[in-house]
């Protein structure tokens, strides 16, 4: 009865040395395609040439839009009015301000601002802080990154997310859809997602959308500031 035991114990044991191969192999095949799909990326290019932090507009990153451009007098995040869910718009003499705005450390063109600015407009995270730029930088909730400053708060949960990884991600609905806020329901973003590497940033943590063909993964902001292509559909 001994000797049966011993030898259930040997086969157990040489089975478990069979398996740990076949798992790594499984992670190394992971690892080939990962890198091979990114250096086929690297080839026409991780991340866009004309984008410019703080000239586009960080919500749908698309300057071809027939919509009012508004920059945040505290972290001077860019945002197109209705991408921000901003309803009332800050009386600025036309188009001219935001060309003042981008010359604002000249004298001149800082008189001239100053002159024609009838009242200033902050996002909902300098506001949230007395009007200024918070000192520590705010970090998604869905995705964990900061490469993207248009946050709106959540709903019970009290904490910052991009409006573009609300707008992507299946789950996220806004309570209020013309001012975007709060954003509620975060909790009923799919698990897997948060498992997901992205393809742009390669860091795996925060949730992920992933390309319909070949399901390589990227967070909202880095495909946004990158190469892939994210197109609503009806």
């Amino acid at each position: 009865e001994q000797e049966n035991k011993d030898v259930t114990n040997e086969m157990n044991v040489k089975n478990n040395r069979r398996k740990k191969p076949q798992s790594k192999s499984k992670a190394a095949k992971k690892a080939i395609q990962y890198n091979k799909v990114r250096s086929q990326l690297e080839k026409i290019g991780l991340f866009r040439t004309n984008f410019v932090e703080g000239d586009i507009c960080s919500v749908c990153v698309d300057s071809d839009v027939e919509d009012v451009q508004v920059y945040c007098d505290g972290c001077n995040v860019c945002v197109h009015r209705q991408c921000y869910g901003i309803v009332r718009i800050p009386q600025v003499w036309g188009q001219l301000f935001f060309f003042f705005k981008k010359k604002k450390n000249h004298p001149f063109y800082s008189h001239i601002l100053n002159m024609y600015t009838k009242s200033e407009w902050y996002c909902d995270v300098c506001a949230s802080n007395g009007n200024k730029k918070p000192e520590t930088d705010i970090v998604c909730d869905i995705c964990k990154t900061n490469v993207d400053k248009a946050f709106k708060q959540t709903s019970p949960e009290n904490t910052w997310v991009h409006i573009s990884c609300a707008l992507w991600l299946t789950g996220p609905v806004f309570e209020n859809t013309t001012t975007l806020t709060p954003v509620k329901n975060i909790s009923a973003i799919d698990s897997q997602r948060y498992a997901l590497r992205c393809i742009f940033c390669q860091k795996q943590k925060g949730a992920c959308l992933q390309c319909e063909l070949c399901t390589v993964a990227y967070h909202v902001p880095c495909a946004n500031r990158g190469t892939a292509l994210l197109e609503l559909r009806e």
